[in-house]
C-alpha cells in the first residue's frame, strides 16, 4: 500500500511540473538522499548505561574502547591471583618434516623453466623467472 501511495505521489508531482526531467531528478535523488541519511542515523550504542546515536562520538568510543582494551587486559591478568605464567608458555612441540627428492634430469629442468612466465618478480630465491629464462 505504501509502495503504491508513493509511486501516485511522484506520478502527481511529475505531471504537475512543467519540467518533467527536473521533477523526475528530484524525486530520484530525495529517495536517495533519505535512504543515505536513515542508514547513517541508525547508528546506536550504549554507553555506560546511557544510548548515544551521534556517529561521531560511536566512532570516538569505539577507538578509545581498541586502544585500551590490550592494556586493560594485560593489567587485570597480571593483577590476577588465578593467573600463571608458566601455565600459559608451555613449549608446543614442532614435527619437523623431511623433504625427500628425486632427480631431475636436465631436459626436465629445462622445460620447466621453458614454461615459467618472464616476469622480473622474484621468488623467495630472490631469482626472477626472466632472469632464469636467459640464463
Amino acid at each position: 500500500k505504501l509502495r503504491s501511495l508513493r509511486k501516485g505521489n511522484s506520478a502527481s508531482i511529475i505531471s504537475r511540473s512543467m519540467n518533467k526531467s527536473k521533477a523526475v531528478w528530484q524525486i530520484i535523488n530525495g529517495e536517495r538522499k533519505s535512504s543515505k541519511e536513515s542508514s547513517v542515523n541508525a547508528i546506536n550504542l550504549e554507553v555506560n548505561g546511557r544510548v548515544v546515536d551521534n556517529a561521531t562520538d560511536v566512532a570516538n568510543h569505539f577507538n578509545r574502547y581498541f586502544t585500551t582494551i590490550a592494556d586493560e587486559t594485560i593489567r587485570v591478568n597480571n593483577s590476577s591471583p588465578s593467573y600463571n605464567q608458566a601455565e600459559t608458555t608451555h613449549a608446543i612441540p614442532v614435527e619437523q618434516t623431511i623433504h625427500i627428492l628425486k632427480p631431475v634430469s636436465i631436459e626436465e629442468l629445462a622445460i620447466t623453466i621453458d614454461s615459467l612466465k618472464p616476469k622480473s618478480s622474484t621468488g623467495v630465491d630472490g631469482v626472477s623467472a626472466k632472469i632464469l629464462k636467459a640464463a
